[in-house]
């Protein structure tokens, strides 16, 4: 693409840039771009290229007016006229060259904070006394008084500190005097002289309404549907301040208003090449190829002729196209002619070599992450359906807990006296649910796929993985007169249960606590002992393992295997159940649902505490500190290795300490934390065996190992009447295993239809639940000798390959490329800072940008909690600063900052 010469004034060192022109000097060699480079050219003498004259520029402009004008509508002499003030006369401006655009560009507009008004006072008076935030807000408070009065002003003296305005007739003596006081920064009114001149006629249009204003006026409009007309910006300047503008002066200001948002096409062709090496350092492999040339007559100018480049997926898909290429074709209707070319190439199923997106787009419209990027404010944490209180367990318990393999997960939750409650981080549990996408079942990072897995579910809470499925769950007809004879007269202290067609109330089964009966002190009947551990196993499973939205009652369905399990006498009288995929299970299902919730008291079913240990054993964030050392290998043994702890154990039985300027339960700040997490921060394999001697040198529990052969099994798991898929195949790196760059797909795919298995409007007995679950519950029976194991080790090239695939085929980032201000609807006080020509001037810009995003995070920090107001916390922001400073001071060369001012030391100091 070869633009359109224009006058270029090139000033030693001051870097300028021609329109297209490439960032590397000539060479004899070729011409392509070499990375490191700077985007300006070196200095040299000033050279002037005139290459075209104002008046073929102002035919330009024409050319391009005429084509938007399809009415064909005679664009006459346009008045839109300054009338003497500081900027330059609109009506005077025609297509403006490049020359007059090389400025710097460094310096970005004043950013609105939002808090002021345009009109202090009203916008169709002016009065002594009134104030506005800057001078720019006085000349707007002028302008609109001047429309209303059917007045033209002209600008006499304009500068720092003083405005002065006067009418337009020289025989009035209308005058209004702004300036801007000292040692402050608004503008006062300080002196107003009303008209007395005589309107001779109305006016059409009003000189002081510029094309200037009218972009900023309708800036939002203009800016939020570029496809806006310029016939529609005259009707909309008519409707609401009754001037009939020219067609020029309202083309001129929908382009005003677009540079202002997007930049001038010589900003798109002068950011090409720092663009394309963007693009190529950000996704290696891609391939950029740009060509210029040089006019003889001036070497330091160099003028792009075309560019090629290819992004390294597209690179790879293309070995997997038929051997035929199509090339389309679009041309440019901009300021600079040309051409772009699109090669487009089919596979051997008739789809274009694009990577098929890993995100269903009927999923993605009501995902939680969808919401999150468009309006982080507007969403809130889940809730967790948890227990507010943990049971003791009696020793009589433990035994028939152990039959059941259920005593390792009991011990996490089970009331001490020197422990506290581990209580659930919804904040935390909530970013996991943003990134869940139920079209994988894995969460999306930055860094990969990941997701809790059945060795997970082993390790952290030592539940056993073979036996039966725990589905389909029915509570057996006229449970509450069964339940209300079997505790009958068990507390003397305790009224007929209290139930709800759901179940019985959760407040009633609180009473049959062991502690309720004074234990230890006062010994407790073996009736007492079997209806306790029955109303035990209703609460651990359903606050705990397997909660739902019923936060006042217990589900009846429960009531069968609790009961079973109370009254067992003998290992044989309880059945062998895989607790560990049912909790998986329903963990699955939870945020299948969760991530797709967005109203406000909205709830996170499942089992968070699984989410919470799996959080805490991988990722820093939100994770407090064991500061008691190891588990001693006395403290809980086992002859038969079963009551032992399991990995998730430190977390929940040991004192966790929380630094003082650590953030907790705070959403915005871990959805942030989470989108700059770094790959480096990951712990992908938790489970070691240094890890384990360090934190467990007694072992832990045989459960925790017991039931590997499980873990990498391609059946689906099954909790009630839902069925799930596991996605072990795309997260390979967690078993530190090979992950291959495309992740296989499951060998007999789960039905949406299965997915969707619900309770709602459903009346089918247990007996047809069954036979819609059979073949599922069959494969189960099977699920150690289907796996996706291998034995090939983890390679990290190939990982790196395999994230050029993943990457750009979902959503990485949830807080909005992680920028902490909220983004308001565009207005006309919208700034966009420009790219500066000149490398240090951008860099500067860049840690600026970085300061400023620093500290309106340490602001946020500040505001969510009483932690965060300690001196050490702002010590690491302090050194940020420095940090910054120190960068920035070395960029000010040749510009030196002035010597500290020596403070003197006064009395008293």
């Amino acid at each position: 693409m070869l633009p359109e010469a224009k006058v270029v004034n090139f000033q030693e060192g001051e870097g300028a840039f021609h329109p297209g022109q490439s960032s590397q000097s000539s060479d004899a060699g070729g011409s392509s771009f070499q990375s490191g480079q700077s985007s300006h050219a070196a200095g040299g003498h000033d050279d002037t290229v005139e290459l075209e004259s104002v008046d073929e520029e102002e035919e330009q402009m024409q050319n391009m007016m005429d084509e938007e004008d399809e009415d064909g509508v005679d664009n006459e002499v346009d008045s839109d006229e300054s009338g003497g003030s500081d900027t330059s006369d609109d009506n005077e401006e025609a297509d403006p060259i490049p020359s007059s655009w090389n400025h710097d560009l460094s310096e970005a507009m004043i950013v609105d904070d939002r808090h002021d008004s345009a009109w202090e006072y009203s916008m169709n008076t002016i009065s002594i006394g009134a104030r506005y935030a800057d001078k720019r807000h006085l000349q707007e408070a002028i302008t609109q008084w001047a429309m209303n009065t059917q007045r033209v002003f002209r600008t006499t003296v304009s500068s720092q500190k003083f405005l002065t305005v006067v009418c337009s007739d020289a025989r009035c003596p209308s005058r209004v005097h702004g300036y801007c006081p000292k040692y402050d920064t608004t503008w006062v009114v300080s002196d107003f002289v009303p008209h007395t001149c005589v309107l001779k006629s109305m006016l059409k249009d009003h000189r002081n309404l510029t094309s200037t204003l009218i972009a900023r006026l309708f800036y939002k409009e203009i800016v939020e549907n570029t496809a806006m007309g310029v016939k529609a910006i005259q009707r909309r300047v008519h409707l609401q301040y009754k001037y009939v503008i020219e067609y020029g002066k309202a083309w001129r200001a929908k382009q005003t208003a677009l540079e202002n948002r997007f930049g001038t096409f010589y900003d798109a062709y002068d950011g090409v090449v720092r663009l394309l090496q963007t693009l190529k350092d950000r996704n290696p492999g891609t391939h950029v190829d740009i060509q210029d040339f040089v006019i003889p007559e001036f070497p330091n100018v160099r003028v792009l002729h075309r560019v090629f480049f290819a992004f390294s997926i597209c690179i790879e898909a293309f070995m997997h196209c038929r051997p035929v290429m199509c090339v389309d074709g679009t041309f440019l209707t901009g300021r600079y002619k040309g051409q772009i070319l699109t090669a487009i190439g089919v596979d051997g199923n008739n789809r274009y070599m694009a990577a098929r997106s890993l995100l269903d787009p009927l999923i993605d419209q009501k995902h939680r992450a969808s919401h999150l990027e468009a309006d982080p404010q507007s969403m809130e944490p889940l809730q967790t359906r948890t227990p507010k209180k943990n049971w003791m367990i009696h020793p009589q318990w433990e035994d028939r807990l152990k039959w059941a393999g259920l005593l390792p997960f009991a011990r996490l939750v089970e009331a001490r006296d020197h422990i506290s409650r581990l209580n659930y981080d919804a904040a935390l549990i909530t970013c996991l649910v943003d990134r869940w996408r139920p079209e994988t079942h894995t969460f999306h990072f930055r860094w990969g796929e990941m997701a809790p897995t059945l060795q997970d579910v082993s390790m952290l809470l030592g539940l056993p993985l073979a036996g039966e499925p725990i589905g389909p769950l029915e509570e057996t007809v006229g449970w509450m007169h069964s339940m209300d004879a079997r505790f009958q007269g068990v507390r003397a202290d305790v009224g007929p249960m209290t139930f709800e067609a759901h179940g019985p109330r959760q407040a009633w089964l609180h009473e049959f606590q062991i502690e309720q009966f004074g234990f230890p002190d006062v010994p407790m009947t073996a009736v007492q002992i079997t209806r306790s551990l029955e109303a035990y196993l209703m609460w651990l499973l359903g606050k705990t393992m397997f909660t739902d939205n019923h936060g006042n009652t217990i589900s009846a369905r429960y009531i069968p295997i609790a009961q079973e399990i109370a009254e067992a006498t003998e290992a044989e009288h309880i059945i062998q159940r895989s607790w560990g995929s049912a909790v998986l299970a329903a963990t699955y299902r939870g945020m299948c649902k969760g991530c797709q919730l967005t109203s406000h008291g909205s709830g996170i079913v499942g089992c968070p505490l699984l989410l919470q240990l799996w959080s805490w054993a991988r990722f820093p964030i939100g994770r407090p500190e064991i500061r008691d050392g190891s588990w001693p290998p006395d403290e809980l043994y086992d002859a038969e290795r079963i009551d032992m702890p399991t990995f998730g154990s430190l977390w929940t039985s040991r004192k966790r300490h929380f630094g003082h300027n650590q953030l907790r339960n705070c959403y915005p700040a871990f959805t942030e934390q989470f989108d700059l997490l770094l790959e480096s921060d990951v712990t992908w394999e938790p489970y070691s065996e240094d890890h384990r001697d360090e934190a467990y040198p007694g072992g832990i529990s045989n459960m925790c190992t017991r039931d590997w052969a499980y873990w990498m099994t391609k059946a689906k798991i099954i909790f009630d009447i839902f069925v799930e898929e596991m996605s072990q195949q795309r997260v390979m790196r967690q078993f530190g295993m090979r992950q291959l760059i495309e992740p296989p797909p499951p060998t007999v795919p789960l039905p949406p239809r299965v997915h969707a298995y619900n309770r709602k409007g459903a009346n089918k007995t247990a007996a047809g639940w069954l036979q819609l679950l059979a073949p599922y519950i069959t494969g189960w029976a099977n699920a150690p000798a289907v796996s996706w194991a291998t034995m090939e080790a983890f390679d990290l090239q190939e990982f790196e390959h395999y994230l050029r695939a993943y990457m750009p085929r979902t959503r990485l980032r949830l807080s909005q490329a992680c920028d902490p201000v909220q983004r308001d609807p565009s207005t006309m006080w919208d700034t966009y800072p420009r790219h500066s020509t000149s490398g240090t001037r951008h860099h500067a810009a860049v840690l600026t940008a970085e300061l400023q995003d620093d500290a309106a995070q340490y602001a946020r920090s500040l505001s969510s909690g009483p932690l965060l107001g300690r001196y050490e916390h702002h010590a690491s922001f302090a050194q940020r600063l420095q940090d910054i400073a120190s960068h920035l001071s070395m960029l000010a060369s040749p510009f030196q900052a002035p010597p500290p001012r020596r403070r003197g030391r006064g009395r008293g100091q």
